[in-house]
């Protein structure tokens, strides 16, 4: 019997076959990387970690303000937060405090910069339009702010003359919660009502004296009857004709946005003003929300004036 050759028995029982490639030298530095990793990785948790629980002191603070009546100051933001330049906050601290303010619709920026050791702090303000006033702890009525999108908070630098001007919302039979939020039933009306006016016109709701939801209080708009008052400011109507004392929509969201199209026709706005020149020293209300209904089946809307009871 020939010998063996032990070369091939070598090369048959391989279980590398002899065209696979070497391995990728990376492969031969791994140790070397995993060890790197292990020992920076705690450097950069607390490297993050410092971003946002180390203390910031007044000297460092930039802080600005956002919204067509934006009134919160760097000097309200300081005291709120405490800062100081023998108190320092840490920015969690910060981010928690600014959640609670009502009026800080959202918080643009709140970057840490360890140059200085400050911060930039970026919000945006609510959009004060209405106000109401609710019963405090002390047993004192309390004026509160509602904004365009319905949110309801306490007005914090607001000017007496801004909050006279505001429209108030009457009749409403307010919820205080527990963390002394208050929810009002069917803001969801009320927003719709606002958004409409400042589509038609931005500025038409400053000729509002007051909203009043006593038709409303349940806040369904489903119920027959349902009805939003705004009375008008007779001020700011013109001299020598009849006045407006009220108009009157139906608080179904959907309708509301029909009878406001309807009132800003300037066709329907001259016929308006026509038929009130004809009858001087008079007060009606204008009921937007009145049907003909003639043919049941398709109803179309016929506002009409009435006279003031």
């Amino acid at each position: 019997m020939p010998p063996r050759n032990k070369h091939r028995d070598i090369e048959y029982c391989s279980t590398r076959p002899s065209s696979a490639k070497p391995p990728p030298r990376w492969i031969n530095k791994f140790p070397a990387i995993l060890i790197m990793l292990t020992v920076l990785t705690p450097s950069i948790f607390v490297f993050f970690d410092m971003k946002t629980t180390a203390p910031i002191y007044a000297h460092a603070v930039n802080f600005k303000s956002k919204g067509t009546s934006a009134s919160l100051t760097k000097e309200w933001f300081l005291r709120y937060t405490g800062i100081s330049a023998s108190n320092a906050v840490t920015l969690p601290q910060i981010n928690e405090k600014l959640k609670q303010i009502g009026q800080i619709k959202r918080i643009l920026k709140l970057n840490r910069h360890f140059s200085d050791n400050g911060i930039d702090v970026e919000i945006e303000e609510h959009h004060p339009a209405m106000k109401t006033s609710i019963p405090s702890k002390s047993g004192e009525r309390e004026i509160r702010i509602i904004s365009t999108d319905g949110t309801i908070y306490k007005g914090i630098n607001y000017g007496d003359l801004l909050i006279a001007r505001l429209p108030e919302l009457v009749d409403a039979t307010p919820v205080i919660e527990e963390n002394d939020e208050v929810r009002i039933p069917g803001m969801e009306s009320i927003v719709r009502l606002l958004a409409c006016a400042r589509q038609h016109n931005p500025n038409f709701h400053r000729l509002w004296e007051h909203v009043s939801v006593r038709d409303f209080k349940e806040g369904r708009a489903d119920i027959p009857g349902a009805r939003i008052h705004v009375r008008l400011r007779q001020s700011t109507q013109p001299p020598g004709s009849a006045k407006i004392r009220d108009l009157i929509f139906s608080a179904n969201t959907i309708n509301i946005e029909t009878q406001f199209a309807i009132y800003s026709a300037p066709a329907f706005q001259n016929s308006l003003s026509r038929e009130l020149r004809s009858q001087p020293n008079l007060r009606y209300d204008l009921r937007l929300y009145l049907e003909n209904k003639i043919t049941p089946a398709s109803p179309r809307p016929e506002p009409r004036l009435t006279p003031a009871n």
